[in-house]
């Protein structure tokens, strides 16, 4: 083959290739979700499981001679804050406008709604953890129970963290996309 030949073909193959790319994002873009877009369905889908978790779980507790009705109340304001601070940041987030925020002001917006979640896990972790404390406090002779509530709460640990790494590394997109140090 000589010079003319691979170069017409090497040309042919780069023409092909940039449709393919252009094919798929454009098949890719209707599917993709903007770092925005997932940070508000993650926020909407705590204010949904906050809902059901603050009047199902108090039901559940009210008629067991386990828990107290001020344990059963406590259970649910725990779960009422947390959706309130759901509700907060699902409408911080969905408030940052690309199209009328310059992008300052968009990582800015950003920052302060990672901020804001930051600060609604110092208030809520440690009001978990006193839950947890006195439920297990109330099923002290009950190893079982003991065991399970340790399981169960290693099991969310990870699935929280999990979900904070995913939630930071969206807030990471929305800022770094801007450019700007803040």
């Amino acid at each position: 083959m000589e010079t003319n030949e691979l170069q017409n073909k090497w040309s042919k193959m780069n023409t092909q290739i940039s449709n393919i790319d252009d094919v798929i994002t454009i098949e890719e873009s209707k599917k993709m979700k903007t770092a925005q877009e997932r940070l508000a369905a993650q926020y909407k889908s705590f204010i949904i499981m906050g809902g059901i978790f603050a009047i199902f779980i108090p039901l559940m507790m009210y008629n067991s001679i386990y828990f107290p009705l001020p344990m059963a109340l406590s259970f649910s304001a725990y779960f009422i804050l947390a959706m309130v601070m759901d509700l907060i940041l699902y409408l911080k987030v969905c408030a940052i406008d690309f199209s009328e925020m310059s992008v300052v002001d968009v990582a800015y917006s950003a920052y302060k709604c990672r901020r804001l979640h930051h600060i609604c896990q110092i208030i809520l972790i440690p009001c978990a953890i006193t839950l947890i404390g006195i439920t297990g406090y109330q099923f002290i002779s009950e190893p079982y129970i003991l065991w399970g509530m340790i399981v169960g709460a290693v099991i969310g640990l990870c699935l929280g963290l999990t979900m904070y790494f995913k939630m930071m590394s969206n807030y990471k997109t929305l800022i770094s996309k801007s450019n700007c140090t803040l």
